[in-house]
């Protein structure tokens, strides 16, 4: 199902039929290609809004999403199953702060917000916020790939030609060194004791 792209900013330009391709193959990653998202793009100031309206949190945010899946009045009214929304101003900042592209951050918050809209949720404890970076990963690993052949197999288009050849940095939101390795079980051995 086509993801529709909406830019509510001025400052970036944004390639919608890019993003919603990306946003496609992480839905398809995730098992969900049949939902209807929108992918919303923003600046600070309306993010701030949302961020306060919705979280209570006077500042704004990276990337919010809301699901709606399970909206039946607003299914009928031909509302999509979810929408993410990201703050490019935002984004632009973290991956200058990360030392990557503009590109691969806006990827990275697509991918954290389509695994919130699947039900993934970091802010809940460890085990989740390690469950949620699997999925990240997975999803990631599976764009890459997919954005590789679709970039190939495109007509010549300056805005997406610049991507061809490019290393890629996708990864998902949550930090590898934020969420702590897996608690191995330890295995018992029993003795056989002996008697002398």
């Amino acid at each position: 199902m086509p993801v529709e792209v909406v830019n509510l900013q001025r400052k970036f330009q944004v390639d919608l039929l890019l993003f919603s391709k990306i946003a496609e193959l992480g839905l398809a990653s995730l098992k969900c290609s049949k939902d209807e998202v929108a992918l919303i793009f923003i600046n600070d100031q309306r993010m701030r809004h949302l961020n306060h309206t919705f979280r209570g949190k006077r500042k704004t945010t990276d990337v919010l999403s809301f699901s709606y899946k399970h909206e039946r009045s607003l299914k009928n009214l031909g509302s999509p199953d979810g929408e993410i929304v990201i703050s490019l101003q935002q984004a632009s900042r973290q991956a200058i702060d990360a030392e990557i592209s503009f590109f691969d951050e806006i990827v990275n918050l697509i991918i954290h917000g389509l695994c919130h809209l699947k039900g993934y949720d970091h802010e809940t404890g460890d085990r989740e916020a390690l469950l949620m970076k699997n999925a990240e990963r997975k999803t990631a690993v599976f764009i890459e790939k997919g954005y590789h052949q679709w970039v190939q197999n495109q007509p010549e288009n300056p805005s997406i030609a610049i991507f061809r050849g490019t290393e890629l940095s996708f990864k998902g939101k949550i930090p590898d060194n934020l969420v702590p390795p897996p608690k191995r079980e330890l295995k018992t051995t029993k003795r056989k004791e002996t008697r002398n």
